[in-house]
């Protein structure tokens, strides 16, 4: 029975039995959900639902599959989500059972498809196609039997692609045609000329009924290309990373110490690349990060996160399965590496997901540990060997190394036996040991810096005596610590080289189970804020962040619910988008497309935002 003699099925009947199932796979996942919670506790089984999609005869499944796909494709083009997360449930167990697909079959099933989408927009018809590019045949006979009707169809999308770019049909159609002559239509492609998108529409279309095997998918793929020349038997195991977290199973097959290799030979291919990394190989990466986990290297971690994490503008990260899998394998990782890694991509990440990810990493760790995260932060910050000024000296090949902490940075210079001083170091063994020690002390000492700016709002606070031997009297820590106010048991108070001391210049006592937090203006009069700024002039010091010169805006009484002094005030959109980001804040881009006005959830907290 073949598609063609039961097209005349009534819509309203397919859509009533997609209906159906559709509830009792909502219905369960409502059953996983505890009592008051908006979360499902597990996920549930929608096997006996799924069975019954998966014992439907063939004929009707296709139909299924043509009616889903008639739906899809009818929907706005304004809505992003496509088909519901419950009729992708449907979906996927109508096309996980084995279906009898014959060369005719799958020419009315064509034929059915492009006449149903007749009247719609390319990018309709792609966002439909894209969800089920799943090869149904795999068979030569059907390969070769569709091969006309493909073509066709190929001919007819191109043409649209044609009209949309002003090319000239004929010349498109011919170009398709060499393409079919050549033998290599799959590959042949890039020839064309197609943007990425197109360029994935047409290959997934065609690999949906071509029957092209995986492994002639990965023959013509560059990343996987390379990591098969390193090691072809890891990288086949790597490409099994299909889960969420590494199975028992997978682990045990994974060959060690293969990892450190495989990243240096994938990261050029990460940092080239222009389209986002999907399919098998985003999977073979996903499989290197869980390697690099069980290899223990948290570097190399922070190296495939920082280069994943990249932004391909109007798309995305450009590797977001290695990217999550990454800072999640962090998260799992025992020791201060794994913690400094984090540190250093939540410094660099923008994005508020990709923020995001990075702080709950942060957070499973911190629990684990049974500390607070500013705790954790501080407490892997190792000393680097520096003496208690922040410097470090270090015997080499016709001199000494000296590194020292100047501000907020990290300045190496080399001093030769004769006394001569110089900014390049000595071509030592050694050397790029210390540059390497140079770079990573200077990406602590910015992110530690960030942190301190964002906690000034947070109102973080610690233990006098364990804040103590952890920041203020640190090596590498203390050296921004000690140039920053503080708030030691309600009283403010700064460092003056030998003890903590109040605006006077007197130094306090503290208990060691007084509460230490960074001072804000905003709790201060300005007669109090004048003389911090003196105290810190008379001191010679420079801050590492605006503290005692930020701006602050109290609100008066006369302001009553409204401040109006910000009104047609200006501001950088892009600027102040960097950082509001920053800071954890929503920022929605503001166009000719709003209604004007600030969002309510933009005109609270902005004393902290200066």
């Amino acid at each position: 029975m073949r598609i063609s003699e039961i097209v005349g099925a009534s819509d309203a009947e397919l859509d009533a039995l997609v209906a159906s199932l559709e509830t009792e796979i909502a219905q369960a996942w409502i059953d996983a959900r505890p009592s008051g919670s908006s979360k499902p506790s597990h996920v549930p089984s929608v096997y006996p639902s799924g069975k019954r999609i998966a014992e439907l005869a063939p004929p009707c499944r296709i139909r299924l599959v043509a009616r889903l796909l008639d739906r899809e494709v009818r929907r706005p083009s304004w809505h992003y989500d496509g088909t519901s997360e419950n009729e992708r449930s449907v979906l996927r167990w109508l096309l996980r059972a084995p279906l009898p697909w014959s060369a005719r079959d799958v020419i009315d099933f064509m034929r059915l498809w492009l006449k149903r989408s007749e009247g719609h927009s390319h990018e309709a018809i792609g966002r439909a196609l894209l969800r089920i590019a799943t090869p149904f045949a795999e068979s030569r006979e059907v390969w070769e039997a569709t091969a006309d009707f493909r073509q066709d169809y190929c001919v007819r999308y191109l043409n649209l692609l044609a009209l949309d770019e002003e090319r000239n049909e004929d010349e498109v159609r011919r170009e398709v045609d060499a393409a079919f002559e050549s033998g290599h239509w799959p590959f042949a492609v890039d020839d064309i000329g197609l943007s990425s998108s197109d360029r994935e529409l047409i290959l997934s279309f065609d690999a949906f009924f071509s029957g092209v095997t995986e492994a002639e998918i990965r023959a013509d793929d560059p990343l996987l290309h390379r990591m098969a020349q390193v090691d072809a038997g890891v990288t086949e195991h790597l490409i099994k990373a299909t889960g969420v977290k590494p199975s028992a199973k997978w682990r045990k097959g994974l060959v060690l110490g293969t990892s450190g290799k495989l990243l240096e030979t994938v990261l050029p291919t990460i940092r080239e690349t222009v389209e986002p990394i999907a399919g098998v190989p985003a999977d073979a990466l996903r499989g290197l990060a869980w390697a690099l986990e069980a290899d223990g290297d948290a570097k190399g971690l922070g190296r495939l996160a920082e280069a994943s994490m990249r932004q391909i503008e109007g798309v995305g990260i450009v590797a977001q399965k290695a990217y999550f899998s990454a800072v999640q394998s962090l998260g799992r990782l025992e020791g201060d590496d794994a913690v400094l890694a984090l540190i250093e991509l939540g410094r660099i990440a923008k994005r508020p997901k990709v923020r995001a990810a990075v702080e709950d990493a942060i957070a499973i760790i911190a629990e684990r540990r049974r500390v607070t995260i500013p705790e954790l932060l501080e407490g892997a910050t190792p000393s680097f060997g520096l003496d208690a000024s922040g410097d470090r000296n270090d015997m080499v090949t016709g001199g000494t190394v000296r590194i020292e902490i100047v501000g907020s940075g990290v300045r190496t210079t080399f001093t030769t036996d004769t006394g001569q001083v110089r900014k390049s170091l000595s071509k030592d063994e050694s050397t790029p040991a210390i540059k390497e020690r140079a770079k990573e002390m200077g990406r602590i000492l910015q992110a530690t810096k960030d942190s301190y700016d964002i906690r000034m709002a947070s109102r973080s606070a610690a233990f006098f005596g364990d804040w103590r031997n952890r920041v203020l009297l640190h090596p590498l820590l203390g050296t921004l610590a000690r140039r920053l106010v503080w708030s030691v048991g309600g009283v403010a108070a700064l460092w003056d080289g030998v003890s903590l001391a109040d605006v006077a210049g007197r130094p306090i006592q503290a208990e060691e189970k007084a509460e230490v937090l960074l001072w804000h203006p905003v709790e201060s009069d300005s007669e109090e804020i004048r003389q911090w700024q003196k105290r810190i002039s008379d001191l010679g010091m420079t801050q590492p962040f605006r503290q005692i010169y930020r701006e602050v805006y109290v609100p008066v009484r006369e302001d009553g619910n409204t401040v109006g002094r910000f009104r047609a005030h200006v501001i950088r959109q892009g600027r102040a988008a960097t950082v509001m980001q920053g800071r954890g804040w929503r920022w929605p881009a503001i166009g000719t497309f709003d209604s004007g006005g600030l969002p309510s959830f933009w005109a609270c907290h902005l004393d902290w935002v200066g």
